[in-house]
This record gives C-alpha cells, structure tokens and sequence, in this order.
C-alpha cells in the first residue's frame, strides 16, 4: 500500500472515470466521460455534446501520459466498463443517445440510448471497431470482459427489446439484465436475457480460466426463481461459456 504517484485529470465541469485496467507492460488505461474541455496529459480534448466518452493510458511507472482520445456526438455518450484483450487493446462499452462516431464512422441510436462496444488500439488508441446494439428503449451496458479465446462478454440492462445478432430479445416488462457473447470480429456467439416484470440490471462480470461467466446486479421482487427480501436486491450467477 506504499503511495508511488498520483495525479488529476478534468476540467471545470464534470469529467467522471469509471473503470481502469493494467496492461501486460504495467500501463494503466482509464475510460468514463467528461463535459465540456479537459485535457489528459495530450493536449485539449472539446466535447460535442452534453458529455463525451474517453478512453487514456498512462506509464504505471510514472504516470506519464501515452494517449488519449474522446468519442461521442452532439446527445449524451457514457463509457461504463473497460477490458483489455489478449494484445492490450481497450474494449469500452456503455450507452450513447442521437448519433455518435466511436471513430468508424456516425452510429446512430434507435431510440431513447443504446449501447455501444467499441475497440481501442493499445499502442496508440486508434479506433478497430464498434458497434451498436438497441432499440426504442433504454439499453444499457454495464460490464465487458474479454475470455482467453478472445471473445467479448457485454453485460447491462435493456427495455423493450435488443438483438445482439441471434434474434431480438424481449423484456418481460420494465428492464431486464442481458448478457451476450460475441467474438472479437463482433459475431453473435450467444446471447440470454433474465427478468420478470420489474426492473432487473446486470452490473459487472468476471470470467474464470475455463471461461465460466460470473454476473451481478439488481432486481427488484424477484429473479427466476431467488425470491427479493426488500426494495432492490443483489443477485449473483454463474453462466456456462
């Protein structure tokens, strides 16, 4: 627990990280949002819209800026989670609204917010892909993490309904929790849905060596067949790979 360094990163407004990773050469790769101006370390960065997403990487030596860069579009853009696959490229997932360009290109969003997955360059940050998933609703994602196979596992939360390339997926009523399965080049591999008539979100995810997936979250009342004690409530599941 020794301090070896430290430092701050935003602007006047609200600049927000939300996950951190550590690469094979013990660099440190943060993602989240930020509004308005902020600068890295790489010089300034302008936002297009309310907020932005962003994805850096610093020396773990000495905390040095390496890269960074913004992604968005004129609506709302949030990066929640954060992997690195098996080359050190940053896998970033959250949810935008409107039209956004991730760098490939405008995406743009089939209804209120949509989620997006999209790939970082570890050496230098340059964009390798993205995709969009959603439709009229809110969809959310949450958690990603790569497997030793490297294959993508997207987790979060959607309404109405979502395909993530094996069909549409229909909630059962408020939100509900998804995880899906994709390989690097983005192909469906599989995809689950969980929930009853309430609200239901899959929050973060982890993957064992034999590529178990283990999920959790929140539902209220109910979540298959565990039974709710109160308001909100966590739940913890294990998935086959």
């Amino acid at each position: 627990g020794t301090y070896t360094w430290s430092r701050a990163l935003g602007g006047i407004l609200i600049d927000r990280a939300e996950a951190v990773a550590v690469d094979g050469a013990d660099d440190v790769i943060v993602t989240g949002y930020f509004a308005h101006l902020v600068d890295f370390g790489g010089g300034v960065l302008s936002s297009t819209g309310g907020y932005d997403g962003f994805v850096a990487k610093y020396s773990g030596v000495d905390a040095s800026h390496r890269w960074s860069r913004r992604f968005g579009g004129t609506g709302t853009d949030v990066a929640h989670a954060l992997a690195l696959d098996g080359a050190g490229h940053a896998v970033v997932t959250g949810w935008f609204d409107g039209t956004a360009d991730f760098g490939g290109g405008p995406r743009t969003s089939a209804g209120l917010q949509d989620i997006f997955v999209a790939t970082y360059s570890g050496a230098s940050g340059a964009h390798t892909s993205s995709r969009r998933f959603g439709d009229v609703g809110y969809d959310n994602g949450f958690g990603v993490k790569v497997d030793g196979a490297g294959n993508v596992i997207l987790a979060g939360s959607f309404s109405n309904a979502v395909d993530f390339g094996g069909g549409p997926l229909t909630s059962a009523g408020g939100s509900d929790a998804f995880v899906a399965k994709l390989t690097s080049a983005g192909i469906h591999r599989w995809s689950q849905r969980f929930g009853h008539a309430n609200q239901e979100q899959a929050n973060a995810l982890a993957v064992d060596p034999g590529g178990h997936i283990a999920v959790t979250g929140l539902f209220y009342t109910t979540f298959g067949v565990l039974p709710g004690f109160g308001s909100t409530d966590i739940f913890l599941m294990r998935l086959d790979p």
